[in-house]
């Protein structure tokens, strides 16, 4: 098996809302976590409200350039 140690940062996937994890040493993402390691830029409420608010500013957006 391979070593999945190194360094971890949380994502959200688009399709699904899922977190996933990528790991930067091997450039690769899981859906979980393995056990004894970290995130180093772990995925907090504040930065998701952020996209969240981006994210309906651009469909409104978007919506209003339809009409």
């Amino acid at each position: 098996m391979t070593d999945k140690k190194g360094l971890w940062t949380q994502h959200i996937d688009p399709n699904t809302g899922r977190p996933y994890y990528y790991n930067v040493a091997y450039g690769r993402s899981y859906w979980t976590l393995p056990e004894d390691c970290t995130v180093i830029h772990p995925l907090n409420e504040e930065i998701a409200t952020e996209n969240d608010q981006e994210e309906e500013e651009k469909t409104t957006q978007e919506a209003n350039n339809v009409s």
